[in-house]
């Protein structure tokens, strides 16, 4: 058996000549050869049934199945779902790659109950039913308004007129949808004329100098703005009011409204059973409605907030914004120009940890009780205005950078973020919890927890997409044309090295190119944790690499499984674990690791952009 083991492993092994197309089209070699990921010993351990209690699995042929056999297991029976989560699922984070020197305004046009501009003029059967649940709504909730059926019909009319007129201004040949260009609030005044556009604004206590707008659409609604018009203006604002508050106004108009849509649509109607069960969904949906969520957040804060925490998280982006700037400068396939912008983007780097910067003050909220002879639609609309009006002060407040505005992030959620149009960094309280996080953890445990997760972010700061916004979060590229094209070819071979990998059986090869950035981010998180760990005499190796397993822990179906690695930007988890760590002596020194071994990879063919 030991000899036909060690042919298998023989076999394994066998090392192959790779060569794939860089970014910029240049051929890429990885190194003179590269063994197959793996050596062929891995599994993927999140299919449930992948891992069993007679499975036996060294840790030096597969970390991530080995390491978390008995917490893989414990997770595969505690769900009957087709998704079981252990420590941290998969990071989600949106990018807003509009930047500015000065705060800009996006101006969206009039919304079409149609759906679409070309509904109104060769009509499908997705627009014949939203003009059947449009014209349902608006009969049902004027006449429990007490409107004729006479009225009724004429109001919808006048809205599908001013509706089609505005559709063949969106028909025509346009600049582009959402043009980059900006405009200034002396350009909203001159295309637009008639419709008093920047007076609206002012009225609602926001003033902007700049706009990001939809140039034609907009010079559409100054054409349509006249007085012939009016009466099919104030039709189309009635019908569309409707459609925003239709949930806004009694429970009545709630059950009658989602059923009749329901019918609408051929689905099945629900009692009220099913409104009382939904009863603490309906809440909070009314109170994201009303703007009041950072009121809900904040009361929230007020009993569990610890500073001490944050403290320790922020501490952990302090050692990481140390380490970061050590490591550029001493960086040599970075020229001096590059080194410099990219220091300066760390130095600069913008630190949002546990809750929003600055509260809302709903204090001048004149919102009145139902005694008091107040309404819900009332009070959504008051907190509307309150909410244009705190916009305004936080614009008075200058640098938005330096701002985690309340209204934009739930600082509730699981997550944490690298907002590259603001170079700054958000870690959510919510993100900020056991297993990931807790005071009583080890400081192997934290830095290999919640550690590796904030220095992957950062790293985001340097991936490709962070190689195109300076240190103001202006889109510039910091990058000389050399050194891109360097930082290029060492992505590659991150690219590369993923598309030789077939996760599990069944399964097509992983899209290196989908996952590189995510594995460079990985990547960063990790070596820098491990440079900071050498700071601290008896760093306990083992803990910190067994909890970094643990972070990505999950069970899964193989269906779910296939989703995952067709459609999601990150590598599987079992990949992010055993590819990220085979790249760092300090893991191989841990657990004795040889060539041959399924976590063995030989330093010349590791893949560390940074």
């Amino acid at each position: 058996m030991k000899k036909q083991k060690s042919l298998l492993v023989l076999l394994l092994a066998v090392t192959m000549t790779v060569s794939s197309a860089g970014c910029a089209g240049d051929t890429i070699e990885i190194g003179e050869t590269v063994t197959v990921p793996g050596n062929g010993m891995w599994v993927d351990s999140s299919i449930r049934g992948e891992v069993t209690a007679e499975s036996e699995i060294r840790l030096q042929d597969d970390f991530a199945a080995a390491a978390n056999k008995d917490y893989l297991l414990e997770l595969a029976e505690s769900t009957d779902e087709d998704v079981a989560t252990g420590s941290f699922e998969r990071m989600q984070w949106e990018v807003n790659n509009q930047t500015s020197d000065v705060p800009i305004g996006r101006l969206d046009s009039m919304e079409y109950s149609l759906g679409e501009a070309n509904e109104y003029f060769n009509i499908t059967n997705a627009g014949l039913q939203k003009k059947a649940v449009t014209d349902d709504r608006t009969e049902y909730l004027l006449t429990r308004l007490g409107f004729e059926k006479k009225e009724i019909k004429k109001i919808l009319k006048g809205c599908y007129h001013i509706e089609t007129l505005l559709a063949g201004t969106d028909m025509q040949v346009r600049d582009g949808a959402y043009s980059t260009q900006k405009y200034t609030k002396e350009d909203i005044e001159n295309i637009s004329k008639n419709y008093p556009c920047i007076d609206i604004l002012k009225s609602r206590g926001v003033s902007y100098e700049r706009f990001q707008v939809d140039i034609t659409k907009l010079a559409g609604i100054n054409a349509v703005y006249m007085a012939q018009n009016l009466d099919d203006i104030k039709s189309y604002y009635i019908v569309h009011l409707l459609a925003v508050t239709e949930d806004l106004l009694d429970l009545e108009a709630v059950k009658e409204m989602y059923n009749r849509t329901n019918a609408l649509y051929g689905s099945d109607s629900f009692d009220d059973d099913f409104f009382n069960e939904q009863k603490n969904e309906l809440v909070l949906t009314y109170i994201d409605k009303a703007y009041m969520t950072p009121a809900l957040y904040q009361t929230w804060f007020d009993k569990h907030y610890d500073q001490k925490t944050a403290d320790d998280i922020t501490e952990i982006v302090n050692d990481y914004r140390d380490y970061y700037i050590d490591l550029l400068n001493n960086t040599d396939w970075l020229s001096a120009e590059t080194r410099e912008a990219a220091v300066k983007k760390v130095e600069n780097l913008v630190v949002h940890v546990g809750k929003p910067s600055i509260e809302v003050d709903f204090g001048g909220c004149n919102i009145k009780t139902a005694e008091e002879g107040g309404s819900f639609l009332e009070a959504c609309a008051e907190a509307l205005r309150c909410h244009s009006l705190f916009k305004q002060k936080v614009l008075d407040l200058g640098n938005l950078n330096d701002i985690w505005d309340p209204y934009g992030t739930n600082a509730l959620e699981s997550n944490a973020f690298y907002e590259p149009s603001q170079n700054a960094i958000y870690v959510l309280w919510g993100f900020i919890q056991d297993p990931l996080y807790s005071s009583d953890m080890s400081y192997e445990q934290k830095l290999g927890g919640i550690g590796v997760f904030i220095g992957h972010e950062i790293t985001h700061a340097f991936d490709v997409n962070g190689s195109q916004s300076d240190y103001e979060g202006n889109m510039n590229s910091w990058m000389t044309p050399e050194d891109n094209s360097a930082f290029r070819e060492k992505t590659s071979k991150v690219a590369a090295y993923y598309r030789m990998i077939t996760p599990f059986k069944g399964a097509m090869p992983v899209n290196g190119d989908n996952v590189a950035d995510e594995e460079i981010a990985d990547l960063g998180g990790i070596k820098g944790a491990l440079a900071i760990a050498k700071k601290h005499d008896g760093f306990d190796y083992d803990k910190f690499f067994r909890q970094y397993a643990k972070n990505f822990a999950r069970q899964a179906s193989e269906s779910m499984e296939k989703y995952y690695a067709t459609s999601d930007v990150h590598p599987l988890n079992h990949l992010r674990i055993n590819v990220g760590l085979q790249q760092f002596d300090e893991f191989i020194e841990t657990y004795d690791i040889k060539p041959g071994d399924g976590m063995y990879l030989a330093p010349e063919n590791r893949i560390c952009v940074w």
